[in-house]
């Protein structure tokens, strides 16, 4: 029986479903490395999981590296542009900000992201193996830090007037890995709701300001 289905409509068909092969592999292999990190996943599982062939990952990505870069750039690439989309309103609207207004032009968009119902507490876990266990996680990341970290860090510079620019730096670094530690799921359970525990939230933030404002003279007098 002759096909007489147009050809520009199996075109589309044979996209679609490429497509869905691609989150597919995409969805498999986030859950995948943020549980068990990226070394100690085999590619084998994760088309397993995905239900596809193995050549599936090798048109899509190239390898588990490619997939691997492919899975960590779909987790950052929305949250900085939120945090970009921030901080462009703290520069709007207060020029001079307080130091709680800058904090939180970069802080509200990290929990969002970690918090989101659906794959918040997976990333999360996603970024904190990426950090600790794989050699390639920081090349793909410092494609997009550096975007918002100066301008968080100017920020901050003018919500401290009089600290030092270095002191300011090293401030925020200390306040950003204390939150990037701080949500990650304590269960290690990616479906655990009680991942984050009630009030975390506001005791983090309460904790990370506190850095932010310390007093060196004052702490080592």
């Amino acid at each position: 029986m002759t096909d007489t289905t147009p050809a520009r409509t199996r075109a589309d068909a044979t996209r679609g479903r490429r497509r869905d092969t691609k989150l597919l592999l995409l969805d498999a292999a986030e859950r995948l490395f943020a549980l068990h990190g990226p070394r100690n996943t085999p590619l084998r599982r994760i088309v397993e999981a995905a239900g596809v062939d193995l050549g599936a990952v090798r048109y899509h990505f190239g390898s588990k590296q490619g997939l691997f870069e492919a899975v960590v750039r779909r987790c950052i690439e929305p949250q900085v542009e939120l945090r970009m989309a921030r901080l462009d309103e703290l520069d709007r609207d207060h020029p001079e900000p307080t130091l709680e207004q800058a904090f939180d032009a970069y802080f509200e968009p990290v929990v969002a992201a970690s918090t989101e119902p659906e794959r918040g507490p997976q990333r999360s876990l996603l970024m904190l193996h990426g950090i600790y266990a794989h050699e390639t996680y920081w090349p793909i990341v410092g494609k997009y830090f550096p975007r918002y970290s100066a301008r968080v860090k100017d920020a901050l510079a003018r919500a401290l007037p009089g600290v030092p620019r270095d002191e300011v730096e090293h401030r925020f670094n200390a306040a950003h890995l204390l939150v990037l530690m701080a949500l990650v799921p304590q269960t290690g359970n990616v479906d655990d709701p009680r991942a984050l525990p009630e009030g975390t939230v506001d005791r983090l933030r309460s904790y990370a300001l506190a850095i932010l404002r310390v007093d060196r003279g004052a702490t080592t007098a």
